[in-house]
């Protein structure tokens, strides 16, 4: 899925799916918040404000296969990791939702297709079919053309696509809701760490061949 998100986005998607961060907090994810060295992106703020949409702080390990998508958007200018075309911090309402529909529709991930008469003035329309492949027009005999129907995501659910992943690979439930940060209340105020290598460990594998 990734191969068919627009050059530019690829990081932010990369990483919004190997962490499950969210849009404000990826929108205001500085450079000095992500440590590559130490294997970690430190999230605590969403766009402009100094905490993120539920409070919880984090820190989040960076599987070797994000490495890349980061290394990458470290090099943007300005602060920011994911800025906007010129700099400043990404749009609120940016259409993160139907660049990722249409990214799955290439890729093939639908729910089916809508075959419709190329020919002008036809106005053939046939029911949604599974097969991609269309023939000629019962109208017109002239061709057919198959447009897919991507299956109806939202950018928040690329953090329901972290979870299963790393679930069905093994990682421990307790080490998922860390990197989602749906975990129980934080014993103490401040970053919660995650284990980096018992969780990497897991994340590597589940997600990447899978996007």
């Amino acid at each position: 899925m990734l191969a068919e998100i627009p050059v530019r986005l690829r990081p932010l998607y990369a990483t919004a799916l190997y962490t499950g961060m969210r849009k404000g907090e990826l929108g205001g994810l500085r450079k000095a918040d992500v440590d590559l060295s130490a294997g970690e992106i430190r999230v605590w703020r969403s766009w402009d404000a100094p905490r993120t949409k539920d409070g919880k702080a984090g820190l989040l390990p960076v599987v070797p296969a994000l490495r890349p998508y980061l290394e990458t958007a470290l090099r943007s200018p300005g602060e920011l990791v994911f800025p906007g075309r010129k700099g400043e911090m990404m749009r609120r309402d940016v259409a993160l939702d139907r660049i990722l529909r249409r990214a799955l529709a290439r890729a093939g991930v639908v729910t089916g297709y809508v075959h419709r008469c190329r020919r002008h003035g036809c106005g053939f329309r046939d029911e949604p079919k599974h097969e991609a492949e269309a023939g000629a027009c019962p109208q017109c005999q002239y061709q057919l053309c198959a447009k897919p129907i991507p299956r109806h995501v939202r950018f928040p659910d690329l953090r329901h696509s972290t979870a299963t992943l790393l679930l069905k690979e093994g990682v421990p439930l307790a080490v998922v809701q860390k990197v989602l940060r749906h975990s129980e209340r934080p014993r103490a105020p401040g970053l919660r760490p995650v284990n980096s290598a018992s969780a990497c460990g897991g994340a590597e594998g589940a997600l990447g061949g899978q996007c």
